[in-house]
């Protein structure tokens, strides 16, 4: 799953990242410090969101309460919220379409027992 996080109070202005399952990959930054923002990517290239957030989760940078790696470690945490609610809604759609057409079959008349032999 491909996911886009706009970041807060950072240099930055956008996180994209996939995920498979949980582990992430794929990240891009737009906008923030050239180096930081080339060197992060390839440090959590292959983690789980949780070694992530273990890792760069509360990161302050300059006194502004977060930095472009906590703000990743919020949009990790962010894409595997939305990967599951996807899930859970993928699968209530399903049931609700497998109900929708069970109510579409023709009734069968009742004839009684069946009796074999």
């Amino acid at each position: 799953m491909t996911y886009t996080y706009r970041t807060k109070g950072t240099c930055s202005s956008l996180i994209e990242l996939e995920l498979d399952g949980n582990v992430v990959h794929n990240v891009k930054f737009t906008g923030g410090c050239n180096g930081n923002l080339q060197a992060i990517p390839k440090l959590v290239e292959g983690l789980t969101v949780e070694q992530v957030e273990e890792k760069i989760s509360g990161i302050s940078c300059n006194g502004r309460g977060t930095s472009c790696g906590d703000q990743l470690a919020r949009a990790c945490r962010a894409a595997l919220e939305a990967s599951k609610n996807a899930k859970k809604e993928s699968a209530f759609t399903d049931r609700r379409a497998a109900i929708h057409a069970a109510r579409r079959l023709p009734k069968i008349p009742s004839q009684g027992f069946c009796r074999i032999g």
